[in-house]
This record gives structure tokens, sequence and C-alpha cells, in this order.
């Protein structure tokens, strides 16, 4: 005899909008600013070991007005005869940045043990983040696993070192792209939010994590798409 089973039962667990709130106010205030301390080389589009990006960098000069870090520039790579590597027309510096006793006292960051790593980190906090409401916390299935789409509006209490970073960095970043170096323009940082997130299943854990997310001023548009972007490539 030949017996055929079947089963079509997802074993996700149940996340009630209770749950979910708790999931995402924990890992939004969780979610520092993280900067770079250490010896890095700068380009437009850095990446890599060593390296760093152009926005990266405008934020060590932002934290350095704030009196948190020190940067200092380093000379360029040149060849046999003296001639820089990098060709002028192309942005690039050298640089190393060094934490103030400020920047010490509101790091959040600690070395673990065995960090072996050519750089260290300034973590900031960038406030308190509230669920004010779910609007829709949704199961949906992508082959055999589980996620849920969870919509909600947020209340943020932004800390004052935060704003003053980013107003900061979007004024040298004004600049550097050659803008208004008066205007502060850029993402403005209210009080009342919203979010989508994108949480997974993870069976083995039984629990729920966030995978991605999007998040904007309550009356504005979203400019990132990381939810949908995530689904449609699975």
């Amino acid at each position: 005899m030949l017996l055929i089973f079947s089963a079509s039962a997802s074993f996700a667990a149940p996340l009630s909008d209770g749950d979910a709130r708790k999931l995402i106010e924990n890992y939004q205030n969780n979610l520092p600013v993280a900067l770079f301390i250490g010896p890095f080389y700068v380009t437009e589009n850095g990446s890599g070991p060593g390296m760093l990006d152009a926005y990266s960098y405008h934020m060590l000069s932002a934290a350095e007005h704030m009196g948190l870090v020190t940067v200092k520039k380093l000379p360029k790579a040149t060849g046999p005869l003296g001639v820089p590597l990098t060709p002028p027309h192309i942005f690039s510096e050298r640089i190393i940045s060094e934490l103030t006793p400020k920047g010490r006292e509101l790091n959040l960051w600690k070395k673990p043990a065995g960090w072996s790593r050519n750089f260290d980190l300034l973590l900031l906090r960038n406030g308190k983040y509230r669920v004010d409401k779910i609007v829709r916390n949704e199961e949906l299935k992508r082959g055999i696993d589980d996620y849920r789409v969870v919509l909600l509006t947020l209340k943020v209490d932004w800390s004052d070192e935060y704003l003053e970073l980013m107003a900061t960095t979007q004024k040298i970043k004004n600049v550097f792209d050659g803008k208004c170096a008066h205007c502060v323009g850029g993402p403005q940082y209210r009080p009342d939010r919203k979010m989508r997130a994108l949480l997974k299943y993870d069976e083995f854990k039984a629990l729920w994590t966030i995978v991605t997310t999007d998040e904007a001023n309550s009356e504005e548009p979203f400019v990132t798409d990381n939810v949908n972007t995530y689904l449609k490539s699975r």
C-alpha cells in the first residue's frame, strides 16, 4: 500500500500587532548612526577594506565640527617621480580620524574582545522611537519562506547630536557638490514618521527578524523602495 502525505500549512508563529510593535521599537532603538575611526583612503564611492565613501567622509567632517573627532589629511600616494597616483579630476583623500574626549563620552560602541579590524567605530544614538499605530500586519509567503509586511506610524524624539550631525553633514555635502554653502536641504527629520517593514520567520530560531525597511516623514512619500525591491527579487 502506498501512502501519500501532503501538508500546506505554514509553521510560522503568529505575530500580533503588539509583538510587531515591540520588535520594531527594539530594532529602531538599537540602530545608531555609525562613523568610522582610523586610517582610510577616501573616494567618491569608496568600498572595500580601508576605504571610505565621500558621504561617510562628510559625516566625519561634521563630527569634527561638533568636537567629536579629529580628521587629519595625509599626503597623497605618489609614483616614482612624485606624480599623484590618482588623477587630479578624481576626488580622493588619505585621512586618519581619531576620537576626542567628547566623542569617547558619547560613543555607544564598546570594542569587542578580539577585535582585529584596523578601525574603530563611533556610534551615536539617533533618537527614541515609539510605534504609534500598526496600520497593516499582513502575512506573505514566498516559496517555503514566511514573511510579514508591517505598515506603521512612528513618533521619534530625535537626539540633538543626531540632528546637528545630519544638518552639518548636509551643509558640507552642499559645498562639496558646489551648491549653496548655507542652505541645509536634504532630509528633514520630523517627529511624526511612517515605516514599512518586511519581517521574515526563522524556523530554526523560531523568531521573526526584520529584513529591510523604508522610512519617511508621515506627510512625505517614501524615497526608498527596499521592501518592494527585496520581494521582487524573491
